[in-house]
């Protein structure tokens, strides 16, 4: 005996939905008999709930992976100068610490000469430096002092 079932596959659809899939793709793919039915789960403010959770998941997953790619294009060696101060400045902008629409020269970046991205990187790598014992000075721990 086998046994059907028409329930959509609700965890399926919000699957579908945090990567961005209209109604349309939830009534052929998650098993929903109309697209008002695919629409009305849409608008539900569980749905909507659980949704907001995945997309924040996948987000923070990829931060965290954009970072360690940003790590590893600024410590090598063999990146250029151009992706160096393009990776700089991206980790400068997600730190809170350099506004996305300041400019970064009179230039466009690709119109830079060699010696021109090279005193943008040492100074790009000042002011990082600045700025990091700014904020490890903020953070260093208090010492405890055990009392008899």
């Amino acid at each position: 005996m086998s046994l059907v079932t028409n329930a959509p596959d609700t965890e399926l659809a919000v699957a579908l939905i945090a990567e961005g899939h209209d109604a349309h793709f939830l009534r052929q793919h998650a098993g929903f008999a109309t697209l008002r039915d695919a629409r009305e789960f849409m608008a539900r403010s569980d749905t909507k709930v659980e949704v907001r959770r995945q997309v924040g998941e996948r987000t923070s997953r990829l931060g965290f992976k954009s970072m360690a790619a940003l790590e590893q294009l600024l410590d090598s060696d063999s990146t250029d100068g151009r992706t160096r101060v393009a990776a700089a400045r991206t980790g400068l902008e997600v730190a809170g610490l350099m506004r996305r629409d300041q400019p970064l020269s009179d230039k466009v970046l690709r119109e830079l000469t060699v010696p021109e991205l090279a005193a943008l990187i040492e100074q790009t790598k000042s002011e990082i430096e600045r700025l990091r014992t700014k904020v490890l000075s903020r953070s260093q721990p208090v010492a405890l002092i055990a009392s008899e």
